[in-house]
């Protein structure tokens, strides 16, 4: 693995006196403090960061923010307007933020957007205004929310290399709770930013919600963009949002941990009714997409570019908006090779689909998806029996499946 990244860098030069940018250990300015980027670069992260927004909940369809009936938005929570301590963070190689996670790996926004100027920002052109409470009190943020034709209630949690999270919670959990219960009949949408799984025990007691992992310098933009309907929210949980803490695996503290869940991790394990909040995969739309074709299990290799199955699925834009989704693929392996049901084995993300445009999805499953471990001959191989493709937008929403037997030996080289 180190040898395939080792031969370009020696092809190119880079270990030459003359192409080092720095010599160790004198290299954090070049590390840390460098500006490597440019107007293409930007215009991508901003792309990115806008098909990232994870649309949770929309009940009576709050969401997008309508210019009617809008004129006034409370945004509470520390979360609205975090800050970015690009010195501290320089300063601490660990320490991250809700715009970047800790550690080596972390790309610093220097100067990101708040959800509240992101929504401030988009208030300008849409006809409405901004009141922002960023205080910890439930009294205050109800009176500063005075007037308001709905409230936007912030909350993140950051996370870093080298050390756990307490928990599950974000910050400021307990106010969270509180104030989204004070609101009455005025809608509240409720926004978060994480570096991996929370827990949302607010969730029942809001409108509408919205989700985005750390995205950098655009966050406030792209979320803004979701709210007022001027991008439809096209992301999916790449997590399983839990109903409580305890419902996941706990930390392990002992020296020897014995991991007997074997495969029943993460999303094959919180797949059943009452285990999730949001299951994998899960995302809504302002628009609404259906299956306009049976699914089909095919061995074209020319489209699926040598794949040993080819799974092919019709997808229609039912709705009365454009938008794009993203479908996945699940696999069920023979019953002989005792595996969890509904692994997932790939997905797809539709173009951009006018109101009743089609699109056919292609997912290709080569030998390496279809092959389990075989721990007596310490080899991956594809069992004997039926298999099973199921395909939906998210794990508990299948829409279609597909059945093939497959009588094999075969062995697969990884």
């Amino acid at each position: 693995m180190v040898t395939r990244m080792l031969k370009p860098m020696m092809k190119y030069g880079l270990f030459q006196p003359k192409n080092s940018v720095c010599t160790p250990p004198d290299c954090g300015p070049s590390l840390y403090e460098a500006v490597a980027t440019n107007e293409e670069h930007q215009k991508l992260n901003k792309e990115l960061a806008a098909k990232a927004v994870i649309l949770l909940k929309n009940e009576d369809k709050v969401l997008p923010l309508a210019r009617a009936t809008i004129k006034k938005l409370a945004l509470v929570g520390p979360a609205c307007d975090a800050a970015q301590d690009v010195d501290a963070q320089l300063g601490q190689w660990d320490l991250g933020s809700l715009y970047n996670i800790g550690g080596s790996g972390r790309v610093i926004a220097s100067n990101p957007e708040s959800i509240s100027a992101g929504v401030t920002a988009a208030c300008k052109t849409h006809g409405c205004s901004t009141t922002l409470y960023t205080g910890t009190d439930a009294d205050a943020a109800v009176r500063a929310s005075e007037g308001a034709d709905a409230v936007i209630l912030c909350g993140g949690s950051s996370s870093t290399e080298g050390h756990d999270r307490d928990g599950l919670s974000v910050e400021h959990e307990y106010f969270l709770v509180v104030v989204a219960g004070f609101y009455g009949r005025k809608p509240v949408i409720a926004v978060t930013l994480s570096a991996a799984v929370i827990v949302m025990p607010w969730i029942h007691q809001v409108d509408a919600a919205m989700h985005l992992f750390l995205a950098g310098k655009y966050t406030g933009s792209a979320l803004a963009d979701a709210l007022f309907g001027d991008r439809n929210p096209s992301a999916k949980l790449l997590v399983t949002i839990p109903n409580k803490e305890s419902d996941v695996i706990g930390a392990c503290h002992a020296t020897t941990c014995p991991y007997t869940e074997k495969l029943n991790v993460g999303h094959v394990r919180l797949q059943a009714e009452g285990m999730h909040l949001f299951p994998f995969g899960h995302g809504l739309s302002y628009t609404s997409f259906e299956t306009a074709s049976e699914l089909t299990v095919e061995e074209d290799q020319e489209t699926c570019h040598g794949a040993v199955k080819c799974v092919k699925l019709l997808i229609k834009n039912t709705g009365d908006r454009a938008g794009a989704d993203v479908w996945q693929l699940y696999l069920d392996y023979p019953i002989v090779a005792g595996e969890p049901l509904k692994q997932l084995r790939g997905f797809q993300r539709t173009k951009e689909l006018a109101p009743g445009e089609t699109e056919r999805l292609v997912f290709p499953l080569r030998s390496r998806d279809l092959s389990i471990y075989n721990a007596e001959t310490k080899q991956w191989e594809v069992p004997t029996g039926s298999f099973v493709a199921r395909v939906g937008p998210s794990m508990t929403d299948i829409r279609s499946t597909g059945r093939w037997e497959m009588q094999s030996d075969m062995v697969v080289t990884v």
